[in-house]
């Protein structure tokens, strides 16, 4: 090979290398502007004066490279570039993966990208203020919601107990402390058991720890709400009342009403029907006078309703006043019963005719005597 084409050769291996790391450096580089998808970015929230931490959310890359091959930076206000974190010794500090601010201040507030294996992952921090008299801020609160007569679990910070020391907890409702028993209260767990709507309110956890040798303080905020689920119950005859008797003439028609009230929910609507001598009342009784009605709605409120329903004896015969008339009452509960007897009413001619006597003995009683004196 010639000289001149020795150097030719030469040169052009020159410029691929140059070329390549030109390109490895325009691919390592920090790009002037971020590249973070909206729906991709977490979001952190902390309470100003409290610790807290943000994570690199590249597992699958940090899993197989060295954690401090990590580049941080922070976008700009106006988002046009971004510049690497500066650290701050006992304040911002980088731990592996993650970045401590110990504590948060308003200003380190904002996005931020970290870097590895041309791979970004991008986390909007944003800081709050405590309120005036309180012990959490209002835009830092996490909702919470469960139905009374369940057991609710409140946890304090996950990610900063998984990184901390010597940690110790105190949980405050609307920024009390609650005073609560072993079985309650189990480090970073607040188990809340049989809900009840006097247990809705602000929860606070407080967790006191140890890291990088110094004493530190982090916070987290629940907002409890509890939806009050009415516990369901068999329904209540109101009418009639057991073991009632009911005067009757023969002859006469008869109305006899069961009233029912019983609660709003699912499987809570009752069956209401009315028997014979413990048979059903069906169509073939109105051969003996007997009539069962529909149902009817007498009043309803937004936990309970009440109905009806009657029996009507269209002629109340002799055989009539040795029956039983029961009405049954039943949900996905139970069921109530209540019975009815009628008796014969004593006719007025007779009462009338017992008050007579008892006026003539009175008279004989006080007349007889004198009587006896003038013989």
């Amino acid at each position: 090979m010639t000289l001149k084409n020795r150097m030719g050769t030469c040169l052009f291996i020159l410029y691929l290398s140059m070329s390549a790391n030109c390109f490895n450096y325009q691919s390592t580089r920090t790009p002037k502007n971020h590249v973070c998808i909206t729906d991709k970015i977490l979001h952190v929230e902390a309470l100003e004066g409290d610790a807290s931490m943000i994570a690199c959310d590249l597992s699958n890359e940090i899993s197989t490279s060295d954690a401090t091959a990590v580049r941080w930076h922070k976008v700009s206000n106006d988002s046009s570039s971004q510049r690497a974190l500066a650290f701050e010794e006992h304040r911002v500090v980088e731990d592996g993966h993650a970045v401590w601010f110990l504590p948060s201040h308003r200003d380190d507030q904002g996005l931020y990208v970290c870097h590895l294996q041309n791979a970004i992952s991008c986390i909007n921090f944003t800081v709050a203020i405590r309120e005036n008299r309180l012990c959490y801020s209002g835009n830092n609160v996490y909702s919470s919601f469960t139905k009374s007569g369940k057991n609710k679990r409140l946890f304090c910070p996950r990610d900063i107990l998984q990184s901390s020391e010597n940690a110790n907890f105190t949980w405050y409702k609307n920024c009390r402390a609650i005073d609560t028993s072993a079985e309650q209260n189990r480090g970073n767990e607040l188990t809340i058991h049989n809900v009840t709507v006097k247990d809705a309110g602000k929860y606070t956890c407080e967790v006191h720890f140890q890291k990088f040798g110094r004493h530190h303080k982090a916070s987290k905020t629940f907002s409890l709400q509890v939806k009050e689920i009415v516990m369901g119950k068999k329904p209540e005859i109101l009418q009639p009342r057991k073991n009632n008797f009911r005067n009757v003439s023969l002859g006469q028609a008869v109305n006899i009403t069961c009233k029912v009230m019983y609660n709003l929910g699912h499987d809570l609507y009752p069956l209401v029907w009315w028997t014979s001598n413990g048979i059903f009342i069906e169509d073939n009784h109105e051969e003996n006078g007997l009539i069962e009605s529909s149902y009817r709605n007498v009043s309803s409120n937004e936990t309970c309703s009440v109905i009806e329903r009657t029996l009507t004896i269209n002629k109340v015969q002799p055989n009539h006043l040795g029956y039983t008339f029961t009405c049954f009452a039943q949900n996905g509960v139970g069921m109530n019963s209540a019975s009815v007897r009628l008796q014969q009413q004593c006719s007025s001619m007779g009462v009338r005719s017992k008050a007579s006597k008892k006026a003539l003995y009175r008279i004989l009683f006080f007349v007889l005597p004198f009587f006896i004196l003038l013989l």
